[in-house]
């Protein structure tokens, strides 16, 4: 079974226990629903997980390892938000309630797509392969799935009312007009950061290429960039600007959003894609996520036309 299956079934783990753990937490039992919740997904992931690292170590399977270990990983995360002194320590960083589930639902479902993409990130460049404008569909549909079940949509929120909390409102022609504008910025951080990287790292430029073009197989025209802009956007923006933002703060957010990019480069993520996704967050805050969907289309249609 390849990582990409495994990468799935993990996601869809992650958003049904974060779901599963909000629906107790809805009842007169909470604090004891909820942990029980938790612990059940967190001793089902540890055991799976170091079944699987043992398998591999066994039998040599690089990737069974690389799960192996996110497994694991991602139910040590979810142990540690169980503890109650694991959540006061937290708490004294991020502005999070130690006593509140609802609080650490996000930062679960964050720790799990971080720590999946890194084990995917851990394969190499080389197997960072075509997406189609189908897989692209999927992953947005995930994303936004998670970013509804973060904001209890159809538990404490109707459809219409977990649209408005997401941000998801329809815009102005003003606010098209400084969402488009705001794709300007974006290009100047990206293009800076990008030439300043490869002058400390010479060849980054030719990689970042290589790795945008196995991403979209070659094909440059507009059409095929704005449609896979948008399906990374939509997701993407859900769930960082939309389900994220105002309960983590923009900065926190931004880091993990670009954490999430690792395959691109290291250096790069830091310095092109967390100011980058300041600035998305930003519009989030003064305009609405909406804003922030049309500006990050806009670039990664660019991005993907320009062939970088």
């Amino acid at each position: 079974m390849g990582i990409a299956l495994y990468g799935l079934l993990l996601v869809l783990a992650a958003s049904g226990a974060v779901y599963g753990i909000d629906v107790a937490a809805t009842g007169s039992r909470r604090g004891v629903g909820w942990r029980r919740i938790g612990l059940v997904v967190t001793g089902v992931l540890v055991f799976v997980g170091l079944a699987l690292t043992g398998s591999a170590l066994i039998e040599s399977e690089r990737t069974t390892l690389i799960v192996g270990l996110a497994a694991s990983a991602c139910g040590g995360s979810l142990g540690l938000v169980l503890s109650a002194r694991g959540r006061q320590e937290i708490a004294r960083v991020l502005p999070l309630d130690a006593d509140a589930p609802r609080d650490w639902l996000g930062l679960v479902a964050l720790a799990w797509l971080v720590i999946l993409r890194l084990a995917l990130y851990s394969q190499g460049e080389s197997e960072v392969g075509e997406v189609s404008l189908g897989e692209a569909a999927i992953q947005a549909l995930v994303l936004v799935a998670i970013a509804l079940a973060l904001i209890g949509t159809f538990l404490r929120r109707d459809l219409r009312q977990a649209l408005d909390r997401l941000g998801l409102r329809p815009l102005s022609t003003r606010g098209y007009l400084i969402a488009t504008l705001g794709v300007i910025p974006f290009i100047v951080v990206s293009a800076a950061s990008a030439l300043l990287v490869d002058y400390v790292q010479p060849g980054t430029l030719d990689e970042l290429e290589e790795t945008v073009t196995g991403i979209t197989g070659g094909d440059t025209s507009i059409q095929f960039g704005l449609l896979l802009g948008i399906s990374a956007a939509v997701g993407e923006e859900a769930l960082f600007r939309g389900a994220l933002q105002p309960k983590y703060g923009l900065v926190f957010t931004s880091l993990i959003f670009a954490l999430l990019h690792v395959q691109y480069d290291v250096l790069l993520v830091v310095g092109s894609l967390f100011p980058a996704g300041l600035i998305l967050g930003l519009e989030r805050k003064y305009l609405g996520t909406t804003a922030a969907i049309v500006t990050h289309t806009l670039y990664n249609a660019l991005a993907v036309a320009g062939g970088s």
